[in-house]
C-alpha cells in the first residue's frame, strides 16, 4: 500500500501541472462541459470542414502500417480530414503517455489504469458526454443500447473511449465443434443432453480406439459449464437477488468437475488436453483421430474432410437433469472500442463528427459505403459487398490500392482495429463456399438461438485502487491454487469426493470472501447507473 500511496502523491502533481497546462494553452473542452462550435467546421452534411486539416492518431497495437489506409483515405475524401497514423509499441506505451505529448487520437482501446490516471485522474482525455451534440449516431446508439453507455463509463460518470460492437454471426465465446463425416459413418445423431454426449463419446471410442474429444480448458468450461446449474459463468456471477457469487467453490462447479473426471478416466477426453497447443489439438481434428473439438477446427482445410464437403457441425448446447433450459455465453456486444479523444487537441469537435460515421445506420453519404459497418469492415463496395438481395450474404473484396494477395488480406490494412457498430452483416454469412462460411450457417442455426449476452459484466464494472489491491493481493494466488486443483480434480491426482471440502475451506482461507466483497461493491455500484 505505501507504493500506491507514493503514485497517487507523484500522480496528484503531474496532474495539477497538466492542469495548469492545459488551462494555459487553452484547451478544447470548455469550463462548462461541453466543446465550442469550431470556426469554419459544418455542424450537419460534409465535408466537415471546409480547408484540409490533419489529426494525429496513434496506433497501440501490432498492425500492418505498410498499405493504403483504405477506410481512412474514404473518410478524408468525404470530411476533408486527413488523419496521421503511427505506432507506439505496448511495450513503450507507459512511457510515451508519460512523457505527455499526446496525439490528437488514440485508435485502439486504452487499459483502464491508462483511462484511470490520464482520463479520472490527469484530465487528458475528452468526456464524450460533452461532445455528444457533434456525434448524433452515437448519442442513438447510446439510446438504443444503454447497455453499450454503461460499459463505457467510468467512476466519475465520463465516457473516455467509446463503445465498438461485436455482432458478427460468430461472435459466441463458447464454441464447440464436431466432424460431421464421422458420426455419420458411425450413423449417430447429435447429442442434446450430457448424457447422450457420454453415450455418444463411448461409442466413438469404442469404433475409433481412441479418445474422440479434445478441447482447450476455457472452452470446456464456457460451453459445459452451464449445463450443470441456472449459472453461466464458472467464475464470478450473481444470482437472481443482485449477490455476487464465486462458482468455483459451487456444488455446480463440483458436478462439472466430476463429469469430467469421469470423461477423463475413461478415456473419452484426450488424457493431454490439458497440455496440448492448439497445433496438436489442430493435428487430431484434421487426421479424424476426435470428433468433438474446440476453437482448432476453424484451421481445417476442405482437403481434411474425404467428402470434399466441410463437414462441421456446431450442436446445440446440452441440457441435462440440473438445466432444461441451458444458455452459453455470448460475446458481449459493447466492448470499450477505443478513440480516446485528447483534450488538448485543437480539433476534438472535428475528430467527433468524423468518428460518429462508425455509428451510422445508413451511408452518411450516399456512394460512400461510409457507416457502422466500414468501421469494422471497410466501405461496402470497396473492400466488401452483398451478394444477394436478401442481404443475407456478402463477399470480401481486396482493393487494387491494397498490394497483398487474396489469401493474405486483413482488415488490419484497411482499419487497423475494428471500431464502431456493424449492424448491416449482423445475420449474414460469407458467400464463398468455405470453413467460414459453414461454421457461420451453423452458428445461425443451433448456437446463436441458445446463447445470451445477460451476464455477469465481469469486463466492465470498474474496481477502485483500494480494491484492485485487495483482488491483486488475494485473488491472483487463489486463481493459481484453483487451476491447479482444477487439473487435479479432472486427472483424478485428488480425489473430488474426498478433497473437495477442504478445497472449498482452503479457498476461503485464502480470503475470497473479501474479493467478493469487492466485486459486490463494483456491481452494485454498476446497477445503480
Amino acid at each position: 500500500m505505501v507504493k500506491r500511496k507514493i503514485r497517487r502523491i507523484v500522480l496528484t502533481a503531474l496532474v495539477l501541472l497538466a492542469a495548469a497546462q492545459f488551462l494555459m494553452a487553452g484547451g478544447g473542452q470548455q469550463a462548462g462541459g461541453s466543446v465550442a462550435v469550431p470556426e469554419g467546421m459544418a455542424l450537419t452534411g460534409y465535408p466537415i470542414v471546409k480547408d484540409k486539416i490533419t489529426v494525429q492518431s496513434a496506433i497501440t497495437s501490432v498492425v500492418k502500417l505498410d498499405q493504403p489506409r483504405v477506410l481512412w483515405t474514404k473518410l478524408e475524401e468525404l470530411t476533408n480530414i486527413h488523419t496521421d497514423f503511427f505506432m507506439v509499441e505496448t511495450a513503450q506505451l507507459a512511457a510515451y503517455l508519460a512523457a505527455g505529448n499526446f496525439p490528437d487520437f488514440f485508435h485502439n482501446n486504452l487499459p483502464a489504469v491508462y483511462i484511470n490516471d490520464y482520463g479520472i485522474l490527469g484530465n487528458r482525455f475528452v468526456d464524450y458526454n460533452s461532445i455528444l451534440q457533434y456525434m448524433p449516431n452515437m448519442a442513438q446508439c447510446f439510446k438504443d443500447y444503454p447497455i453499450a453507455k454503461k460499459k463505457m463509463t467510468e467512476t466519475n460518470g465520463a465516457v473516455y473511449q467509446t463503445p465498438t460492437f461485436n455482432l458478427e454471426v460468430t461472435g459466441s465465446w463458447a464454441r464447440f465443434y464436431y466432424r460431421k463425416d464421422i458420426m455419420a459413418k458411425y450413423n449417430l445423431p447429435v447429442p442434446g443432453t450430457l448424457d447422450e454426449f457420454y453415450n455418444t463419446l463411448v461409442t466413438l471410442k469404442n469404433a475409433m480406439g481412441t479418445a474422440p474429444w479434445v478441447m482447450d480448458m476455457g472452452y470446456i468450461e464456457m460451453w459445459f459449464f452451464p449445463s450443470f446449474g441456472n449459472f453461466i459463468d464458472p467464475g464470478f456471477d450473481s444470482d437472481s437477488n443482485g449477490k455476487v457469487v464465486f462458482n468455483r467453490t459451487s456444488d455446480q462447479y463440483r458436478r462439472f468437475l466430476t463429469y469430467l473426471n469421469k470423461m477423463y478416466k475413461e478415456g473419452l477426453l484426450h488424457n493431454e488436453f490439458l497440455t496440448l497447443d492448439g497445433t496438436a489439438r489442430l493435428a487430431l481434428v484434421k487426421s479424424g483421430s476426435v470428433v468433438f473439438c474446440g476453437n482448432e477446427i476453424q484451421n481445417t482445410a476442405i482437403t481434411d474432410f474425404p467428402s470434399g464437403n466441410w463437414d462441421i457441425g456446431v450442436p446445440k448446447p446440452f441440457t441435462s437433469q440440473w438445466n432444461s433450459a441451458t444458455k452459453v455465453k455470448r460475446n458481449p456486444s459493447e466492448t470499450a472500442g477505443g478513440f480516446a479523444i485528447s483534450s488538448r487537441s485543437k480539433y476534438v469537435a472535428q475528430i467527433a463528427r468524423m468518428l460518429d460515421i462508425g455509428w451510422a445506420t445508413k451511408e452518411v453519404s450516399p456512394g460512400t459505403g461510409l457507416y457502422g459497418d466500414a468501421f469494422c469492415y471497410g466501405p461496402e463496395n470497396l473492400t466488401w459487398k452483398f451478394t444477394n438481395p436478401q442481404k443475407t450474404e456478402f463477399t470480401f473484396i481486396v482493393p487494387p490500392q491494397v498490394n497483398v494477395p487474396p489469401t493474405v488480406y486483413q482488415y488490419d490494412y484497411v482499419i487497423y482495429t475494428n471500431q464502431g457498430m456493424p449492424r448491416a452483416l449482423t445475420n449474414a454469412v460469407t458467400s464463398e463456399k468455405s470453413n467460414n462460411q459453414t461454421r457461420q450457417l451453423e452458428f445461425l442455426a443451433n448456437l446463436n438461438p441458445n446463447t445470451t449476452d445477460t451476464f455477469f459484466p465481469i469486463s466492465f464494472i470498474k474496481f477502485t485502487d483500494d480494491e484492485q489491491a485487495i483482488i491483486d493481493n488475494k485473488y491472483t494466488d487463489i486463481n493459481t491454487y484453483m487451476t491447479e486443483m482444477r487439473a487435479k480434480f479432472i486427472t483424478g491426482v485428488a480425489n473430488i469426493d474426498t478433497e473437495w471440502d477442504n478445497y472449498v475451506r482452503t479457498i476461503n482461507n485464502m480470503g475470497i470472501a473479501d474479493v467478493i466483497k469487492v466485486h459486490q461493491a463494483a456491481f452494485d455500484r454498476w446497477n445503480a447507473k
